[in-house]
């Protein structure tokens, strides 16, 4: 028979190890994307995608007709996300955020005219 004491342990050394592996947070993300592309305005079917530390892509969508976007990923905290489209045949830039002060943050990126 196993004594308190061993199961004791043996629970105190599971979370002592559970704890090494870090806080990890599921982000769910809303979007906008405008683009404006001379006089008309270019919203659906745009490759959107979000990276993490060193670079990973954490998650990507493409897109609605009216520029929206969903995005979800598993990251730990404290790391930078860049957000970027690819538009033509260019990858641009959106913006990098390093957190958010809403579980469910809404952003809007607006890319101008050249």
């Amino acid at each position: 028979m196993v004594s308190f004491n061993s199961l004791a342990r043996l629970f105190l050394v599971g979370l002592v190890l559970i704890g090494f592996r870090g806080f990890s947070i599921t982000f769910y993300l809303s979007g906008h994307l405008k683009v404006k592309l001379g006089s008309h305005q270019k919203n659906g079917h745009i490759p959107v995608f979000v990276t993490g530390y060193q670079s990973r892509v954490l998650d990507q969508d493409t897109t609605k007709s009216n520029g929206v976007f969903r995005l979800s990923w598993n990251e730990s905290q404290g790391n930078l996300m860049s957000f970027f489209c690819i538009l033509k045949k260019d990858t641009l830039l959106l913006g990098k955020v390093r957190r958010f002060e809403s579980d469910e943050p809404d952003l809007t990126f607006v890319i101008p005219e050249r």
